[in-house]
């Protein structure tokens, strides 16, 4: 009997400490549970945003989405827009569920763009906060997307860039081939060691030209020591700044016609009746137009000028006659003595 009733309390203590053990465990994973949730906003009160763009990019169902770098949310559905509603070529749209807590940080002028984390990690949405000028987004709203990088395009564009270098890299290289064999002009320059010796010898020359100038009395080497010229120089300044004051003064000729304003007068008066002049002539040069006067119509009636030439032929022809028998033009003259 006693032997019975310690199994029987040895079956209740280990159901007593399973049962502890089970409850321990429940507590732990009830305490994970709520770590985790709490860590990736699980229990929070959420709203929704939808984000419209041309291409998801690798972005999946349940992505993280971040306001400022910190998360806020996940990424709960993407689905292709309808060929019919598609506004600004945007083909997908994204659902964001968002804590509610950031609410008053995502506004109109926000902006939500797909994002990689590091260069090869999974994509992602974040958020830009808004300005105190615009209002919060509601639940439902539409927030303006930026489009993704393109990743291939920066791909293909680097690999032609590297190809690129990499012919140039080729080029360089027969370059300083052929320089180093001395082709070239500027191979001949880096190659050839009588270009140095005549540089040498080109600037022992010069070296020299230049002491024996500074050693000389000539021209040159005058014209560098001897301050003769240059105190002539700076009194021939001295005198036409001293003349440019006496013309500016009003003295002399140069000076009265600067200044004097009979000149002007004088000038205006020429032009004025040279005005006149032109006026009368203008006139004159109408009424010839107009056909008014003599000159008028020998300049526009062609039987007047036909007359008048006819007149000055028969006139030279008169002149002939009597240069070719003056006595037939001379007449009889009768003398009478009383």
């Amino acid at each position: 009997m006693a032997r019975g009733k310690l199994n029987r309390g040895d079956q209740l203590s280990r159901q007593v400490r399973v049962g502890l053990v089970l409850m321990l465990g429940l507590l732990i994973l009830a305490y994970g549970i709520y770590q985790v949730g709490r860590l990736f906003d699980v229990f929070a009160s959420r709203y929704t945003l939808i984000a419209l763009v041309e291409s998801s990019g690798g972005l999946i169902k349940g992505g993280p989405v971040t306001l400022a770098g910190q998360r806020i949310g996940q990424v709960e559905e993407i689905e292709f827009i309808p060929v019919e509603q598609r506004v600004g070529g945007a083909n997908i749209s994204i659902r964001l569920s968002i804590n509610t807590d950031v609410q008053e940080q995502i506004r109109r002028d926000s902006e939500a763009s797909l994002r990689t984390q590091g260069v090869l990690g999974d994509r992602f949405v974040d958020i830009s906060p808004g300005s105190p000028r615009f209002a919060a987004l509601e639940s439902g709203d539409t927030i303006p997307a930026v489009p993704p990088l393109d990743y291939e395009a920066v791909l293909q564009t680097a690999a032609r860039t590297l190809s690129e270098v990499q012919d140039v890299v080729g080029d360089l290289q027969v370059m300083t081939r052929r320089l180093a064999a001395g082709e070239g002009t500027v191979g001949a320059l880096l190659a050839d060691d009588r270009l140095y010796e005549r540089m040498t010898v080109a600037t022992t020359e010069l070296a020299g030209l230049l002491a024996t100038v500074n050693r000389s009395d000539g021209t040159v080497g005058r014209l560098i020591r001897d301050p003769t010229l240059y105190h002539r120089m700076n009194a021939t300044i001295g005198r036409l700044d001293s003349i440019g004051i006496a013309i500016l003064g009003g003295e002399g000729s140069m000076g009265r016609l600067l200044r004097d304003d009979e000149l002007y007068e004088g000038l205006l008066g020429v032009v004025g009746r040279a005005d006149s002049a032109v006026g009368g002539i203008q006139g004159m040069v109408v009424g010839f137009g107009e056909g008014d006067g003599t000159l008028a119509r020998l300049m526009e009636d062609p039987a007047l000028y036909e007359a008048f030439l006819k007149a000055v032929v028969d006139l030279q022809g008169l002149i002939e006659e009597i240069r070719a028998n003056p006595k037939e033009f001379t007449p009889p003259i009768t003398v009478e003595v009383f």
